[in-house]
């Protein structure tokens, strides 16, 4: 079990850490310029991760990466006889990629919602009178502050993630936790 424990570990950690950076700066940018033509492009990406199931966008991404391209293996966790960190990270890429893009759709919604309540608080008005400049009162005060309930999201998303990495590592063949559960039910060993 601990193998696959450290596998799943290691695509949902990474997963989950890219979707943090991608997510916080593209939720922010998105309530900053609201309405604009790069708030549209946002909440488009947003919406088509979040509106994805995670088997589908698995099977996309193999087809187009693997399959057309031919840049990137479509399942496993290492190339026999290859021993090296490069061969590894190559194949972690189309599992995290899927991972990463299922749960950035309700982060970026979710950062750019309570950044644009934020940003229409008195204390914001109040530092902008003040003189401050615009980068210090978004990065400062409103992000500070919008930041208490998107940590909640993002906490739980983390089980979110958890659900769909069993998807993703059975699609992609990752041995993982998820791949284990389930040789495990098809194989009739239910302890």
């Amino acid at each position: 079990i601990l193998p696959a424990l450290w596998n799943t570990i290691l695509i949902l950690g990474l997963s989950f850490a890219i979707s943090i950076l991608i997510s916080i700066p593209a939720g922010i940018v998105a309530a900053i310029r609201q309405y604009s033509r790069t708030d549209y492009i946002i909440n488009l990406i947003a919406f088509i991760a979040i509106s994805i199931p995670s088997f589908w966008l698995a099977i996309i991404l193999i087809t187009v990466f693997s399959v057309i391209l031919g840049i990137l293996p479509a399942g496993g966790m290492e190339t026999i006889g290859v021993d090296s960190i490069w061969d590894k990270l190559k194949y972690l890429v189309l599992p995290v990629a899927t991972l990463t893009l299922l749960s950035l759709g309700a982060q970026v919604r979710f950062t750019r919602s309570e950044m644009i309540q934020t940003l229409r608080q008195e204390f914001i008005l109040t530092a902008r009178a003040k003189g401050a400049k615009e980068l210090r009162v978004v990065l400062k005060h409103a992000l500070r502050n919008a930041m208490i309930p998107v940590t909640t999201i993002i906490a739980l998303e983390f089980g979110f993630l958890f659900s769909g990495a069993l998807t993703v590592e059975i699609v992609f063949a990752y041995p993982g936790m998820g791949k284990l559960i389930f040789d495990a039910i098809i194989g009739n060993d239910f302890n």
